[in-house]
């Protein structure tokens, strides 16, 4: 039992386990490792048109950069630069619209502060502006015009689509920025823009659709060149040169004199590049996609050598970086998966992960503070956030129709870094912190595995209690002495048990899906009893009896309704109890009660009689002999007569003493050797009693005294029938039960070889009183038949005139329901 309670226990355990590992596993992978949560109030764009921040000044402080670029009614503009203790440093106007998204941080005083490089825009003018934050009042340059935008400009403004400004160490009075119109068309190239002179000294124009710029030694002369992708857009026709219906690759030298170029056919494709700072070899990277999805990274060298090449056919590539150990990640897209892509500085590719997302990837600040850049791409109005490994970690959602511009981090010693984002409609400041699933996985996991042990074994509990239930209803239905039926709402029998046809004593079989009125038509009062349940849907118990040519019967029916939420019976539980033993045996025990009361209420009297008899009979002879002479016969008549009733009503009481049953292990074998050991006075060598054991069975459950007051009835009968001269043969077998349960009575056969008895003898040996020998009560077999009845066994007799009688005794080894005493 505490085996099986134990097997039970860790099963539920393990599968507790197995479904806590599943939910956990899931949500750790269905699951971002941050949420990001406001630190302020977001601000709208109406009112501060970007916040971002920047260490300015190397302190280990991010400076607030505020942007104002709303015309007041004085058509100025202004920009506020605060300390990480958001104290106001400076405010700055500014005369024209800044363009927002072209701030940039260089040290162009090489101080080792960075200066905020400003561009503002005029209808067809171009101003710079440069923000020295240690200094503020003083300036470099301030609305310092640059640039006129194309003459007769059919637009209505001068549509700036990109720039971007370089700085060498190599010419610091010299400012490179490279610039694209977009419908405008021109101006578009490279300039160089004199900080003292405040003009701009050189510049190289060409059609191409500038796309990203940067300064590297690539020819290892210890001088930056000026390295320059463009994207395939076609606003200009093929023959022109340096069209911009083409992808190009050039580097500059710092005096812009063209050192090489790259044309790669193809519309809306375009060349990235990706400097390889591997000295004393330095190489840059070269992605030129194509507008179907197709990808060649080259590798060139300082000769401007194609040394190394590997396509992507069906990927175009967004993003292209080396590690600190020189290992390229790629990050591909394809049309329905991407996948990243670890290279070797000769383009072998060492690892491959496919990622389920499609999406344009973009390179961002270190957010979650690993030391490594994070990655974010655009899914409807979310932002999701990625590790080096591809892996989610954040999402922002933004509103609808709001787009983001820029992402910015604030840092401040001693605490966590802030996320600034800038949206087309507000600045958010936010931190970054681990989502509640993370930071609770393993306490969750340990809850869930304690909570679906108490739910899996509370289910259990239900199930076991269920099947109990569902057992003792099939037992009811299979197994159970009572008869019973359940039937539906119409009468129709769902399911009966086999006792129905025998404790009704019906002719006809039952069969499910049958009327059960028609099946009862003979029981009209149990017919009355469903109809009344089904009517007015309550439980009804009564008690019924009828009777037959053959038997009788007397019991009670339960009727009760299984109702569903609306108190409606759906289904009827009808069970009918046999109560014909018991009420007989209770009117047997009471006729005994009544028979001990007559015959204590006999004896005394009798006994009386009996003694004044005897009284009488001495005092005739005391004084009249001759009158004592004459009334002897007479009196010893009455007196003979007194002790025949005497000798009845202890019989009598015998019967009454057989009410009660105790059954308890006995010895088969031993209890039959000691009844017959009574009568070894009446074994002579012409009278032989003999006993033969064939059974396998030595014990059995039976009422010891009963089975001796069976055995004596019998063979003192067989002695009487043999009149001093024969044999009594008791043999004791196993008898085979016809039900199908083998092995389960004993059959003992009293055999004599008297002279037999009479037909007519044999229908009334079993009668009260009646008895063939002249002394005798008639009381015996009666008494014998009682006890074997009682023993739930059988009694029958074969005789013949003059060869003999044999009484058979079926017994069974254990009597079923009866108590068993086990008392020594």
């Amino acid at each position: 039992m505490k085996s099986a309670l134990t097997k039970t226990r860790i099963i539920v355990f393990l599968l507790a386990l197995t479904c806590a590992i599943t939910i956990t596993a899931w949500f750790s992978v269905n699951t971002l490792q941050y949420e990001f949560v406001l630190s302020e109030p977001k601000i709208p764009v109406a009112r501060i048109s970007q916040v971002l921040y920047r260490d300015l000044d190397n302190d280990g402080s991010s400076e607030r950069i505020e942007i104002y670029n709303h015309p007041r009614p004085q058509d100025t503009y202004y920009i506020n630069v605060n300390s990480g203790g958001e104290r106001l440093i400076n405010q700055w106007y500014l005369q024209d619209s800044i363009l927002i998204h072209h701030l940039q941080f260089l040290d162009v005083t090489e101080d080792q502060i960075d200066e905020l490089i400003v561009w503002t825009q005029g209808r067809d003018s171009l101003f710079l502006s440069i923000i020295d934050i240690t200094d503020p009042a003083k300036r470099e340059i301030f609305d310092t015009f640059v640039l006129h935008g194309r003459e007769h400009n059919t637009q209505k403004n001068w549509d700036i689509g990109r720039i971007h400004a370089l700085y060498s160490p190599d010419k610091p009075m010299s400012l490179f920025f490279t610039i694209f119109s977009g419908r405008s068309l021109k101006p578009r190239g490279i300039f160089e823009f004199d900080l003292k002179k405040h003009a701009l000294i050189n510049e190289f124009r060409f059609n191409a659709a500038l796309g990203y710029s940067d300064m590297f030694d690539l020819n290892a002369d210890g001088k930056d060149e000026i390295l320059i992708g463009t994207s395939a857009t076609s606003n200009f026709p093929d023959s022109v040169k340096y069209s911009d219906a083409f992808s190009w690759f050039f580097v500059f030298n710092q005096q812009l004199d063209l050192l090489y170029s790259m044309k790669k056919e193809g519309t809306f494709g375009g060349i990235k590049f990706t400097p390889g700072d591997f000295k004393p070899n330095p190489f840059v990277y070269l992605i030129a996609t194509q507008a179907d999805r197709n990808t060649e990274i080259l590798k060139l060298d300082k000769y401007f050598h194609i040394v190394a090449e590997k396509k992507l056919n069906g990927y175009t590539t967004d993003v292209f970086k080396f590690d600190e150990k020189r290992r390229g990640q790629v990050y591909s897209k394809g049309w329905q998966l991407s996948k990243k892509l670890t290279i070797d500085t000769n383009l072998v590719v060492l690892d491959c992960i496919l990622i389920d997302e499609t999406k344009t990837l973009s390179e961002t600040v270190d957010i979650d503070n690993d030391g490594k850049s994070n990655f974010y791409y655009l899914a409807g109005n979310n932002v999701y956030f990625m590790n080096d490994k591809m892996e989610k970690i954040a999402s922002f959602e933004m509103e609808d129709g709001e787009k983001l511009d820029r992402i910015s981090l604030k840092k401040t010693p001693g605490e966590q870094d802030e996320i600034a984002l800038n949206t087309s409609k507000y600045s958010y400041l936010t931190k970054l912190n681990p989502s509640f699933m993370h930071a609770w996985l393993w306490p969750l996991f340990i809850l869930q595995v304690v909570l679906y042990s108490s739910m899996l074994y509370a289910l259990q509990l239900v199930f076991i209690r269920l099947r109990i239930y569902f057992a003792y209803f099939r037992f009811s239905l299979k197994e159970s002495d009572n008869a019973i039926l359940l039937i539906n709402n119409k009468g129709r029998i769902l399911t009966i048990n086999h006792k129905v046809e025998q404790t009704l004593m019906l002719a006809k079989h039952s069969e499910t899906e049958q009327d059960v009125f028609s099946l009862l038509q003979e029981r009209k009062e149990i017919c009355e009893l469903i109809h009344l349940a089904l009517k007015e849907s309550r439980q009804i118990n009564e008690t019924i009896s009828f009777s037959s040519a053959s038997s009788s019967f007397i019991g009670s029916i339960t009727i009760t309704p299984l109702l569903n939420i609306s108190q409606f019976g759906n289904a009827y539980l009808i069970e009918i109890r046999d109560n014909t033993e018991q009420v007989l045996l209770e009117r047997q025990q009471n006729w005994q009660r009544n028979v001990r009361r007559m015959v204590h209420d006999i004896k005394n009297p009798l006994a009386g009689v009996q003694i004044k008899l005897q009284t009488i009979y001495l005092q005739l002879m005391d004084e009249s002999p001759a009158i004592a002479d004459k009334l002897q016969n007479e009196i010893e008549v009455a007196n003979s007569e007194i002790r025949r009733i005497i000798s009845i009503s202890k019989n009598f009481s015998k019967f009454t003493d057989l009410a009660e049953i105790n059954l308890k292990p006995v010895h088969i074998e031993n209890l039959l050797s000691e009844c017959i050991d009574h009568f070894k006075a009446f074994v002579t060598e012409n009278l032989k009693i003999n006993l033969i054991f064939m059974t396998k069975y030595r014990m059995a459950a039976w009422d010891k005294r009963q089975i001796e007051l069976l055995m004596h009835i019998l063979i003192e009968n067989a002695i009487d029938a043999l009149d001093g001269k024969g044999k009594i043969t008791i043999q004791v077998n196993t008898l085979q039960n016809l039900a199908g349960m083998p092995d389960q009575y004993i059959l003992i056969r009293v055999e004599d070889t008297g002279h037999g008895i009479t037909p007519a003898q044999l229908e009334k040996i079993f009668e009260p009183n009646y008895s063939t020998k002249p002394e005798g009560s008639g009381m015996g077999l009666l008494f014998a038949k009682q006890i074997v009845n009682q023993h739930n066994g059988k009694l029958s007799v074969e005789s013949k005139t003059e060869n003999g009688t044999v009484f058979e005794i079926t017994l069974p080894i254990h009597s079923k329901g009866r108590h068993i005493s086990n008392d020594n």
